[in-house]
């Protein structure tokens, strides 16, 4: 027994002498290059491929065979500070930030290295990782929760496990956003701030570039401190400018849309394929509401728009709703399940909204309250009470 557990020892040793005598193997970064290193598992004698992410767009950059001890280097020459990705597969990459002089240890699980790399040697990419490792217990949560609700699709736990996805989920948004803007706040000067501004969690951005203008106005005047000559920085300096212009262009459009305004035209076809347009409407008081079926609050509202709607739909009151959604089957389903009565328009294709664009949507719900002369009365009312807006607005001619 202690022959058998001084073999084990000696093999442990062994183990762990043959990793550190690989790394010794790696010299230190000089002042004008870096090196990355490390060690993946499940990677022996596989490819890995080092990218670099900068302003325009993701490049290989060089590749490698793992050694059989999972053991792989790269050393390259640079002149600035980047982001670079390291993987078996660009879909699956660890995330590093590398800088002339730095030598980097990147380890993890090359099956699945997004979830399981860890970074030493470079202040700017641990700063990430730990933002990083946050989201990752997030999304986990949150696979488990969706895994169930696909499980119960057939199932009359359906809606109710639907639901309580939907509330789960803006939880996790509302913590993730939490997490990425203390973040902003007490590193706006990183390079890692860069991708947290950037950052999606399910495929949502947590920043919106209007809206969150102060943030991208934060950080363009940091970095600028911090790397002034840095390639990605003076991109992102020209990106706040085009948003700042936007903000200024959607304000001029916003005076044109303002109560007592003429509301521009809609013609379009309808979900069910019907020509419709708002003039068709006119002589009624129209609600214009722009929407999301996958989202809680749009479906929320819209109930208390139903009841609305059934009460003096037949005294000249008429609603058209303009979808944002990429995915009409949604949008069909939630439409049978809410017996929403009312004409749609579904308005949203690879991320663009023709419509939205015209009207400066940047958020839902959003809606315009028409009088019968075709004039904008009320710009985004309140649901709650809107009835009482709507009947006065009947009464005059």
């Amino acid at each position: 027994m202690r022959e058998l557990k001084n073999k084990v020892a000696l093999l442990g040793i062994l183990t762990v002498s043959l990793f550190v005598f690989s790394c010794s193997r790696v010299p230190k970064a000089s002042s004008d290059e870096f090196v990355v290193y490390g060690e993946l598992m499940h990677g022996d004698g596989k490819q890995v491929f080092l990218r670099v992410m900068d302003e325009t767009g993701v490049h290989i950059l060089d590749s490698t065979r793992v050694g059989e001890n999972g053991f792989y280097s790269f050393r390259l020459k640079v002149k600035n500070i980047s982001f670079y990705l390291l993987g078996l597969r660009s879909t699956d990459c660890a995330i590093f930030i590398a800088n002339k002089g730095e030598t980097i240890d990147v380890s993890g699980d090359a099956l699945k290295l997004s979830n399981t790399f860890i970074v030493k040697g470079s202040k700017e990419s641990k700063l990430y990782l730990d933002y990083w490792i946050g989201s990752r217990k997030q999304k986990d949560r949150l696979d488990s929760l969706t895994l169930i609700f696909r499980n119960s699709h057939e199932t009359p736990d359906y809606m109710a496990n639907r639901i309580r996805l939907d509330s789960v989920f803006n939880s996790v948004m509302e913590e993730r956003r939490d997490a990425a803007t203390k973040f902003l706040h007490k590193n706006p000067g990183s390079l890692a701030a860069l991708l947290v501004i950037n950052s999606q969690f399910s495929n949502i951005p947590l920043f919106s570039e209007e809206h969150d203008i102060v943030f991208y106005k934060l950080l363009d005047s940091c970095l600028a401190k911090s790397y002034p000559q840095n390639k990605l920085v003076l991109g992102y300096h020209l990106r706040v400018k085009e948003i700042e212009n936007k903000i200024k262009k959607r304000i001029e459009t916003e005076k044109m849309l303002l109560p007592g305004a003429r509301m521009p035209a809609i013609e379009t076809i309808s979900i069910d394929g019907q020509p419709i347009s708002l003039s068709s409407l006119k002589g009624k008081v129209v609600l214009v509401n722009f929407w999301e079926a996958g989202n809680p609050v749009c479906r929320k509202k819209n109930q208390t728009l139903y009841g609305v709607y059934k009460k003096i739909h037949n005294k000249g009151f008429d609603v058209i709703e303009i979808s944002l959604d990429e995915n009409r089957d949604l949008l069909r389903d939630v439409i049978r399940q809410d017996r929403i009565p009312w004409r749609q328009i579904n308005d949203f294709d690879k991320g663009y909204s023709e419509i939205g664009h015209r009207f400066n949507i940047i958020s839902v719900p959003y809606s315009f309250l028409i009088d019968r002369r075709g004039k904008i009365a009320f710009v985004n009312p309140s649901f709650d009470g809107v009835d009482k807006k709507i009947k006065s607005l009947l009464k005059k001619r």
